[in-house]
């Protein structure tokens, strides 16, 4: 018996290429899912930017939208353009009267995992457009 512990010293072969390759699995799954996640930061950073100036409430919806579009390429999102702006962002009018307008971005990017298998992430956020307490 204690000829068979002295022999028993660490993981095998085989154990290390299964650990090797749970954590590959986890490395891939990582490096698929950061860049839609880092995406979302940037989208909620910049609406938090817009809604957070405070002339945000005197300035017109166009204006707004420049605004939104120069924070988010700040930030390094490439879905974003001159064009595409307007598909993905749109400034609504008050839910009551008087009440302020929102800024509300609406997108959906899928990232491949391995053949048919995708990865998804809806992002639907709205930000109320009142400007900062010090700019009231």
């Amino acid at each position: 018996m204690n000829k068979m512990l002295n022999e028993q010293r660490g993981v095998t072969f085989l154990g290390w290429c299964i650990i090797l390759a749970i954590i590959a699995f986890f490395v891939l799954i990582t490096l698929r899912l950061f860049p839609l996640y880092n995406e979302k930061m940037i989208a909620l950073s910049a609406m938090k930017s817009v809604a957070s100036r405070p002339d945000v409430a005197e300035m017109s919806d166009t204006e707004v939208m420049k605004s939104f579009l120069r924070s988010i390429q700040i930030g390094g999102s490439q879905r974003f353009d001159d064009k595409t702006v307007k598909q993905y962002a749109k400034v609504e009018k008050p839910k009551t009267k008087g009440g302020p307008r929102s800024l509300t971005v609406t997108y959906e990017v899928r990232n491949k995992f391995y053949q048919d298998i995708e990865f998804v992430l809806n992002f639907n956020e709205s930000v109320e457009l009142r400007g900062s307490p010090s700019g009231e």
